[in-house]
């Protein structure tokens, strides 16, 4: 059975809302700890609001790694739930706790990999418009129900 790490002291904490049920959810994120285990550090994590309060942690060889890597194990928590979920009135939640690219340990695939970031990022804007063009016909496989968008 995975060690529970105890939440502790609360250095951020970050609200959502179920879109289906619209129930607050509120993810709380401990300070990093030392854990001395091979590790080194800890940065645990609570999700409360749902049925169960989900509770976590992220391993790092310092506090900062374990701080930088919980975000994404809390993303992975959340998607696991398999719930919608609405941040900032935007159902795009998963922008609040990015993937990140680095840390891959191969610094010019590293590099590969931004500039390929970068130039989807400037490609997006027309991209994003011919896309609502096309969802704009009845019959389009793009077209998205706006009543889906909404929590």
């Amino acid at each position: 059975m995975k060690r529970r790490i105890p939440v502790g002291t609360v250095i951020a904490r970050r609200t959502m809302v179920d879109a289906k049920s619209n129930a607050r959810i509120v993810v709380s994120i401990g300070a990093p700890v030392f854990i001395g285990d091979g590790w080194d550090w800890a940065c645990p994590y609570r999700i409360s609001g749902l049925e169960k309060t989900l509770f976590g942690h992220a391993h790092g060889i310092d506090g900062i790694q374990a701080l930088q890597v919980v975000g994404l194990t809390i993303r992975d928590a959340l998607e696991k739930t398999k719930r919608n979920f609405s941040w900032l009135d935007q159902p795009y939640w998963q922008s609040g706790f990015p993937k990140f690219v680095n840390g891959i340990g191969i610094p010019a695939f590293e590099r590969h990999l931004e500039r390929v970031i970068e130039s989807e990022h400037r490609r997006f804007p027309a991209d994003l418009k011919a896309w609502q063009e096309r969802a704009k016909s009845k019959n389009s496989p793009w077209r998205v129900d706006p009543r889906a968008a909404k929590p």
